[in-house]
């Protein structure tokens, strides 16, 4: 006989204790579902292994929430012999599920794509964007920034509608010299970033562009700031601090919708690989966080670390007093999974991921997807009422 039993720490969130009891059974493996089974396209949010008493327990936590299509949440137990399974579906109590979105906007971002002389993978992550408002490119673009590289990145982009709005920030991978320039100078990147430019004019946007490198857009609800680092010997820059004088006058106006920055490195206290004492990324860390500390309403969209959603502490932080949320956008490129906590890791939660994000007026909802099949990942969906 299985049995399932949860307790879950706030409504709408998965947070909570999930235990098995299922004896003569190896492992079970936990899923968002309705009252028919599985909810179509969404992965496993959990592997537990079971022990030789029957018992197997999954601790969940950082803030994941429950889809609003989730009525149940189905456990399938796989036996000794690895040949046979079977399932249970245990009902969730209505309060505990969100209900969906109403014509939010719709952004589409991503991070680290590494573009090289092989397209086939970029293409496949840029055309998950054809649905939304914009698109949102954290860095590392390129792997090498060179003339033709950025030129290959620009034939990927000319499969998406003409009227979408692309915007991009610079990554260590995106220059190829040493000190690196900005984005305002004569570089690869300075050029493909003007093109977008051109593009988001084109189409009736307005792009506020700085001497610094840093600009500003507004789309829909959302104003987005760009910021570009410059890397010398290692470091992280900004240079000579004008782009966060860009950032703060910026943050200084009014502003009715949300705010997102882009920025290619995380903060050192959202970095969700950080460690106690390590150098910050970007030199200019502290004044940069000084600045988002003060807003209300603020995402800080950051790539670099390749880390995979499905991580059990998460890639996203959220800080209530603020309304900020921090998201690492992982890598387009297969992420990297850490194993200390769990001994059971699928294998497609390692896939390149992109990033769906949804915002209402008071409500920012959040997806990973898998950028080889387009699955929700279970570990990558947020939800925040503000």
């Amino acid at each position: 006989m299985i049995k399932v039993t949860m307790s879950l720490s706030h409504d709408g969130l998965a947070d909570g204790i999930y235990h098995i009891h299922a004896k003569r059974f190896l492992m079970a493996t936990l899923y968002w579902a309705n009252e028919k089974g599985l909810l179509i396209g969404w992965s496993p949010f959990a592997c537990v292994p079971i022990n030789p008493y029957g018992e197997g327990s999954f601790q969940f936590h950082g803030g994941r929430a429950i889809p609003p299509e989730a009525t149940h949440i189905l456990v399938r137990v796989t036996r000794l012999n690895f040949q046979e399974n079977e399932e249970v579906i245990v009902p969730l109590q209505r309060h505990l599920r969100p209900d969906p979105l109403e014509n939010p906007l719709s952004l589409c971002a991503m991070s680290d794509l590494h573009l090289t002389n092989k397209t086939g993978r970029i293409y496949r992550a840029l055309s998950w964007a054809k649905e939304s408002d914009g698109l949102l490119l954290a860095g590392d673009l390129t792997n090498d920034g060179t003339l033709e590289q950025f030129r290959q990145l620009c034939c990927c982009l000319e499969g998406l509608d003409s009227r979408l709005p692309i915007l991009a920030v610079a990554g260590n991978h995106d220059q190829m010299t040493e000190p690196y320039s900005n984005a305002t100078s004569d570089s690869a990147y300075a050029s493909f970033q003007r093109r977008l430019q051109r593009r988001a004019e084109q189409i009736g946007f307005r792009w506020y562009q700085d001497t610094s490198g840093a600009y500003s857009i507004q789309i829909g609800c959302v104003e987005v700031i760009g910021l570009n680092i410059v890397v010398y010997k290692g470091n992280f820059i900004f240079p000579e601090g004008r782009q966060l004088g860009f950032l703060q006058e910026v943050l200084h106006k009014d502003c009715a919708g949300w705010r997102i920055v882009l920025c290619h490195a995380p903060l050192s206290a959202h970095n969700p690989q950080r460690k106690p004492g390590e150098r910050p990324y970007l030199t200019m860390d502290r004044q940069l966080q000084q600045l988002i500390d003060k807003q209300q309403r603020l995402i800080f969209l950051s790539g670099h670390t390749h880390l995979s959603p499905n991580n059990l502490q998460g890639c996203v932080e959220y800080r209530p007093n603020e309304k900020s949320i921090y998201l690492d956008l992982g890598s387009v490129r297969p992420t990297v999974l850490h194993s200390k906590e769990e001994q059971l890791l699928p294998s497609e939660w390692a896939s390149g991921v992109y990033w769906e994000l949804s915002l209402t007026k008071n409500t920012v909802e959040i997806c990973a997807r898998s950028v080889h099949t387009g699955v929700r990942f279970s570990r990558g969906y947020y939800r925040f009422e503000m």
